[in-house]
């Protein structure tokens, strides 16, 4: 058969018009019983790429954002990575998986800064979110580094009793 034929055959147009409503039924189907998702991704990120805390024991707070879709519940995970600060001993990171509830925007998260007796100079630790669950994505930042100011300096340490006048020689019999 030739294509104008198909065209102007009754059989054909039916066939094209059930075709049609075949696919409109499927996807308004679909689309009530939520297997097709027309809202927005949800995404998950650090507020900010660097946050920084003194070395004087307390705690430094940063958010972590949501926008998007905020309708379903989520799950992110936050861990470390590379850096000189070290876990327990600078610095104690709350547990590893933040839940966000439906509705919920930002999630403060503290972190307990350590305050020890070492000249150890700036420390730094890179913070991580990993792994959103319920389709969210990772948001620019995912990644931020927490600088922490040490306070005590190399050579700070003041001896009262030290006397520049007196010499070795001055103490041999």
């Amino acid at each position: 058969l030739e294509t104008d034929q198909l065209r102007s055959s009754p059989s054909s147009r039916r066939m094209a018009q059930r075709i049609v409503a075949v696919l409109v039924f499927s996807f308004l189907t679909c689309i009530s019983f939520d297997c097709v998702s027309l809202e927005p991704e949800a995404y998950i990120q650090f507020s900010s790429p660097k946050y920084s805390a003194e070395e004087t024991g307390g705690l430094v707070i940063f958010d972590v954002i949501r926008s998007g879709n905020t309708n379903n519940a989520l799950k992110v995970d936050l861990t470390t990575g590379k850096g000189s600060a070290g876990i327990g001993a600078d610095f104690i990171l709350p547990a590893g998986r933040l839940s966000f509830l439906p509705g919920e925007t930002n999630k403060a998260v503290s972190i307990a800064i350590l305050d020890d007796s070492l000249a150890e100079g700036t420390e730094t630790v890179e913070l991580i979110l990993s792994n959103p669950t319920d389709g969210a994505v990772l948001g620019t930042p995912a990644t931020a580094e927490l600088t922490i100011l040490d306070n005590e300096r190399p050579g700070s340490v003041w001896d009262r009793t030290f006397n520049a006048s007196i010499k070795a020689t001055d103490y041999v019999n």
